[in-house]
C-alpha cells in the first residue's frame, strides 16, 4: 500500500465517522461500491467504519483483496446490489 492511499484511507474514515457520528461502527449493515476505487483507500476506510465495501477500478494494483478488476461501464452487479 503507498503511503498517499494510507493518507487517503484516513481521510475517508476520519470524515466519515464524525460525519455519521454513530457509536464503534456506523456503517454497519450497509454495503457499499466503490467506483474507480484506486487501490481501496476508500473501500479500508469504509470497512473499518463497518461496511460491507468492495472496490472496482482498471487498474487496482497486484494482488489487491479490496479491489477488483473491472470497469465501472460493465458492472457484474446486479441494481441495487448496494446502498
Amino acid at each position: 500500500i503507498e503511503p498517499s492511499d494510507l493518507e487517503y484511507e484516513g481521510i475517508v474514515f476520519d470524515r466519515f465517522r464524525d460525519m455519521l457520528g454513530a457509536g464503534e461502527a456506523p456503517l454497519r449493515g450497509q454495503s457499499i461500491l466503490c467506483l474507480g476505487a484506486r487501490l481501496g483507500g476508500e473501500v479500508r476506510a469504509f470497512k473499518r467504519l463497518g461496511g460491507l465495501a468492495i472496490g472496482v477500478d482498471i487498474e487496482p494494483g497486484d494482488k489487491n483483496p479490496h479491489v477488483l478488476h473491472g470497469d465501472f461501464h460493465e458492472l457484474a452487479f446486479p441494481d441495487a446490489a448496494f446502498d
